[in-house]
């Protein structure tokens, strides 16, 4: 039943018509469009399936007035937002790819989503995933302190330890088994062939052939790749902008539907699971990329990365009038990791941000960025102090208080832990 009522919502909906402002990366509702009230109609269904005296009844649709325009209207708006600024998305020192998709009618679209591009850390997403995947047991504090470490402060160091996890202390088959999570779950051009770096190989306790390939076997149902300039990537930790979208709208459905990754992996990866990946995700608290692009009261659900000629984040908006997905990768010949050309680019990826979240919601448009917390960089890293207060249903606590700034008890700029300066503003 609910199949046949998304089809005929899609079929009877009627887009608003909009005009994009690239001067403030708004949009003006010309005519408001219509889409079926879908409770209703459920109701009506319903209640004649399972009427007692089986006559011939009448199923009125009713409609609702709906102020989202078409989506594709959404990539107009971004490619007039990149051409308007100057800014190169398809060049041969630059090049940019944004997948959107809604996650309430499965809509989606993009700019190059199917190019390949380093996955940098946004590749932790898969390593969680895998890690439930795999372990059956509920998750020791230790491990629970070692995912957030992972996804909140990105470390490469407890990311290569849960993959080890997962094979059974055989490095290699964990990160086989992190590539085929990502493979089974429809993410077939994502890999993860060697482990993240935590040091040059041979120095210290690095082994020699600590980054060797892991010969994952190439994903026999990968989407086919858009052309694109060629530019160098990371081949042992890439991704997609769409694969990434398209695992995480995964995750979403196991977690509000116990559909997506429980689908996928119906022994092995449950509801409850995927509501633990979102809430790590819920924790990253970076204050740039995606999040500039939302009001401080919208919850985002992400992970982002960085390297020399890369950035990305991949996410999910909690927003008022729907949840979607937003994923951005950049390659930049010029990008360092905090130089300010680096942050420009950061910026830009939060006005992309923006104009997607403007779209979702054009009664509530977000007429300027937010502020990051650190204007030299991403905001420091915030944890609990021990691996006790690690919590998989409150991704703040010992953390942040009420108002959003770290407890005193918490480990501010993990692992350093040193006292709280305000986030690196001056006073």
């Amino acid at each position: 039943l609910d199949a046949y009522i998304e089809d005929l919502a899609l079929r009877y909906r009627v887009p608003a018509e909009v005009i994009f402002d690239a001067n403030t990366l708004t949009f003006q509702v010309q005519t408001v469009g219509q889409k079926l009230d879908t409770e209703t109609l459920r109701q009506q269904i319903t209640t004649a399936l399972f009427s007692p005296f089986p006559i011939g009844r009448t199923i009125t649709m009713n409609f609702l007035p709906d102020p989202k325009p078409d989506v594709s209207v959404l990539r107009e708006a971004i490619l007039t937002y990149f051409n308007r600024y100057g800014i190169f998305y398809d060049s041969l020192d630059s090049v940019v790819s944004v997948y959107v998709e809604d996650l309430a009618t499965g809509e989606s679209t993009g700019i190059q989503s199917h190019v390949l591009h380093s996955a940098t850390s946004t590749a932790k997403i898969g390593v969680i995933a895998n890690y439930f995947r795999y372990v059956y047991q509920l998750p020791s504090q230790e491990i629970i302190y070692r995912m957030l470490a992972a996804i909140i402060c990105s470390s490469n160091a407890d990311a290569n330890i849960l993959m080890n996890i997962t094979g059974n202390g055989d490095d290699l088959a964990g990160l086989r088994m992190t590539t085929d999570t990502f493979c089974r779950a429809g993410a077939g051009n994502t890999r993860v062939d060697h482990h993240f770096f935590i040091g040059p190989a041979g120095e210290g306790a690095v082994p020699v052939n600590y980054y060797d390939p892991a010969g994952a076997p190439m994903c026999s149902v990968s989407s086919p790749l858009e052309p694109a300039p060629s530019f160098p990537i990371d081949e042992g930790i890439q991704t997609t902008a769409a694969d990434m979208g398209h695992f995480l709208s995964e995750i979403y459905a196991c977690a509000t539907q116990g559909e997506g990754l429980a689908t996928y992996f119906p022994s092995e990866i449950t509801q409850e699971e995927c509501g633990y990946m979102l809430e790590i995700l819920r924790g990253t608290n970076f204050s740039h990329m995606i999040e500039l692009g939302v009001p401080p009261t919208v919850e985002v659900a992400h992970k982002v990365g960085y390297a020399a000629q890369a950035a990305a984040d991949a996410g999910i908006v909690f927003s008022p009038n729907g949840d979607y997905v937003i994923t951005i990768y950049m390659w930049d010949e010029r990008l360092g990791n905090f130089d300010n050309y680096a942050l420009s680019r950061w910026t830009v990826m939060g006005e992309v941000s923006r104009i997607v979240y403007n779209f979702f919601n054009p009664d509530a448009q977000l007429l300027m960025p937010q502020t990051p917390l650190n204007p030299n960089g991403g905001a420091a890293c915030v944890l609990p102090s021990s691996p006790e207060e690690a919590s998989l249903i409150n991704i703040n606590a010992g953390r942040f208080d009420e108002n959003g700034e770290p407890l005193p008890t918490a480990c501010y700029d993990w692992p350093n832990c040193r006292p709280f300066d305000n986030w690196g503003r001056s006073e």
